[in-house]
């Protein structure tokens, strides 16, 4: 008996515009150097923050062929690799926060889904020497890179680090468009708890409901994401009248959105968005999510220039590990620190 094709149920259908409606950010003008280009993003960037946290990002610096060239790594691993050797790097082994996690293991909507996502994937972070002190802070530690696997790492490394100093630069900017000075971030994010993912999804068949979804419903966990898709579809993101929107790929474009600490940064003036993602293609949908949070110790507070009277801060004070530590704990049934397997449950 063959399965039927994909149905969505009605509650997950997403709403088809132009990819237009979905804010376009050109990141060129801040890349001259000039004080007038970075004004010019920065005022972009602020109004898609504010109106829509999720928006596109053109003449962004990262080459073509370094994403295409990561992909094909990740999916190298994926379908190359034995099971013996994804399971020697398994996050619920290795810990960190690093690694493969299978189908199922991660569960971003765990009040809808009952299964986990529909989806595997492996976590890169920052590559520390031996002796760096961050080795001994939650969710440092070290990268779990696979045995008898030459030019993996390589790869990944390269990735990460194009993707690092994007961030890096693209945080200046948001400090110009909430009118901080362009370093005020700068000591915060020079030991960033930024994560890189290589997302596979496997094509969703018969009847689709919220019980189980590639990528359950929910906002991303930090300052802000870069993501990198293929052409397959699949990525939703809900506005601020309530309906799910289509985010297309675009090969010019990374897509980006704000984070909750972000949000929680700015005072609930930058948006963090609800998005989810839902593989009805019949083929595989791959993605490359690069996650930047600050340092552990960053001291996350409302900015001075996003308290008003009117709107008081509306948050306690925290750090990046502390805020990130609180929402990731949540995702997994492992302890994603320490690994070695199920966490315990009160």
């Amino acid at each position: 008996m063959m399965t039927p094709a994909a149905i969505l149920d009605s509650s997950l259908v997403g709403k088809r515009i132009p990819f237009t409606q979905a804010p376009i950010i050109d990141f060129g003008p801040a890349e001259g150097g000039t004080r007038a280009g970075k004004l010019e993003v920065a005022k972009n960037l602020r109004d898609a923050c504010i109106n829509a946290g999720f928006m596109y990002v053109k003449n962004h610096g990262v080459s073509a062929s370094l994403v295409e060239n990561t992909f094909a790594w990740a999916k190298r691993f994926l379908n190359e690799t034995t099971p013996e050797q994804k399971k020697a790097v398994s996050m619920a082994v290795h810990g960190h926060n690093r690694g493969y996690f299978t189908i199922g293991e991660e569960n971003l909507d765990p009040a809808s889904q009952a299964a986990g996502d529909l989806k595997e994937g492996y976590n890169i972070g920052r590559e520390l020497a031996l002796d760096d002190p961050d080795r001994n802070t939650p969710l440092c530690g070290t990268n779990a890179w696979p045995e008898n696997f030459p030019g993996f790492r390589e790869a990944m490394l390269a990735y990460f680090d194009a993707m690092n100093d994007l961030s890096r630069r693209m945080i200046r900017i948001f400090a110009i468009s909430l009118d901080i000075p362009e370093d005020h971030f700068d000591r915060m994010v020079d030991r960033p708890l930024a994560t890189m993912r290589f997302l596979h999804y496997p094509p969703q068949k018969g009847i689709i409901t919220e019980e189980q979804l590639g990528c359950g419903a929910h906002t991303d966990f930090g300052c802000f994401t870069f993501l990198a898709q293929d052409g397959v579809g699949g990525l939703q993101a809900r506005n601020v009248a309530g309906e799910w929107i289509e985010i297309p790929a675009r090969t010019d474009c990374f897509v980006m959105n704000i984070g909750d600490m972000f949000q929680r940064w700015t005072n609930d003036l930058y948006i963090s968005t609800l998005h989810r993602v839902i593989n009805t293609s019949e083929k595989d949908r791959y993605s490359l999510p690069f996650f930047f949070d600050p340092n552990a110790d960053a001291y996350v507070e409302a900015l001075s220039t996003c308290v008003t009277a009117e709107r008081p801060a509306r948050y306690a004070p925290t750090t990046g590990l502390k805020h990130i530590m609180e929402r990731l704990s949540a995702g997994y049934g492992f302890d994603i620190v320490n690994g070695g397997g199920e966490k315990e449950t009160m």
